[in-house]
């Protein structure tokens, strides 16, 4: 956790050759903050090879997972993988998001987003939209936080409740944990529609974000 990972995969083919990345099928970009992919072209012996290196900065236990390199060119093409496992200290505070895109919710409904957390206590959930921290609100917004335990382990879950949904609500609703170790925050990416696109009107829309905190 917190360390820089280097996947390296070299190809060898008829030009032009291309090689591709995704993680859990989900294609991987240049990402200045924390993501770099770099190609280079080489030649050996009089043959040409295409070597491309992902770097992964700062690495968290969203990292974990099967990654793909995929070479293509004219001839087909062929795909190795690496399984990347992120261990992280004890104590850490971690949040696992699912699921991982946007949510669209038709206007005037009930939207539950619940976080659900382990690990070292005291630990404590906070909620925030756009930066804003977000409290209880008689009127349409609610807070509840619950202590539950399964197996000989502790959860704390919390849930945000948001009524009668309307198009202020949409935007990026952030969970924020915390202990003595650190914090850190699942974000929910929220869209609030015109009921009407959905043909339904009055449903209760249920999003959960599983934190481990170990």
């Amino acid at each position: 956790d917190g360390d820089t990972v280097l996947l390296t995969c070299v190809a060898t083919g008829d030009l032009p050759l291309s090689i591709s990345w995704s993680r859990e099928g989900n294609v991987l970009m240049n990402d200045s903050q924390r993501i770099t992919i770099t190609e280079r072209e080489i030649e050996e012996g009089g043959t040409a090879f295409i070597r491309s290196i992902l770097r992964l900065c700062s690495t968290g236990a969203n990292d974990a997972g099967v990654y793909s390199c995929i070479a293509e060119n004219e001839a087909g093409n062929d795909t190795a993988t690496f399984e990347l496992n992120v261990a992280l200290p004890e104590g850490t505070t971690q949040v696992v998001l699912h699921p991982e895109d946007l949510t669209v919710v038709p206007d005037g409904d009930t939207v539950l987003l619940t976080c659900v957390a382990t690990g070292d206590l005291p630990l404590s959930i906070s909620w925030s939209r756009e930066g804003s921290v977000l409290m209880n609100d008689s009127q349409r917004i609610t807070i509840n936080e619950r202590e539950i335990e399964e197996g000989g382990t502790t959860f704390i879950r919390s849930i945000l409740r948001i009524c009668s949904t309307e198009a202020n609500d949409a935007g990026v609703h952030n969970c924020i944990a915390e202990n003595e170790a650190g914090n850190d925050t699942a974000t929910f990416e929220l869209d609030v529609a015109p009921s009407e696109e959905f043909g339904f009107c009055d449903d209760e829309v249920s999003i959960t974000s599983r934190g481990n905190y170990t």
